[in-house]
């Protein structure tokens, strides 16, 4: 195959394969919607006692499994408060982590930035306050 035509044959193949998908793919019309139906009709009364008992049981798992998350989240955020920064170095929330300095970036004292520990010699007493001496 010559070379001049390796691209233009490729990119060819490229548009039928996606096309051919769309065609294969494509979502198809909807049908008529469904009559509702009463579910006694097509289930005992047992089998419905058992869906509601089964639908409760659903629920309360799911309130139980959100709860947990939020208890596993807050006690994560307070142990992480009281771990100790190496370095004194951390976290700052407008310039990112504190112990590096973006490529080509001049270092704070330069540029003018605001004061935070990590970017000056002493340490600014109203930029970050300490934490409560309940997280401490």
């Amino acid at each position: 195959m010559p070379s001049r035509l390796r691209l233009p044959l490729t990119l060819a193949a490229a548009l039928a394969a996606t096309e051919v998908g769309v065609r294969l793919l494509a979502p198809r019309p909807p049908g008529p919607p469904p009559e509702p139906v009463p579910a006694a009709e097509h289930f005992t009364p047992e089998e419905l006692r058992r869906a509601r008992g089964y639908r409760g049981r659903q629920r309360v798992l799911g309130m139980a499994s959100a709860a947990v998350e939020v208890a596993v989240t807050v006690a994560a955020l307070r142990v992480l408060r009281r771990v100790p920064d190496p370095g004194g170095r951390g976290f700052c929330p407008r310039c990112g982590p504190t112990n590096t300095t973006p490529v080509g970036h001049p270092p704070a004292e330069q540029h003018g930035a605001h004061p935070h520990p990590a970017h000056q010699t002493t340490p600014s007493p109203t930029h970050h306050p300490p934490a409560p001496a309940r997280y401490a």
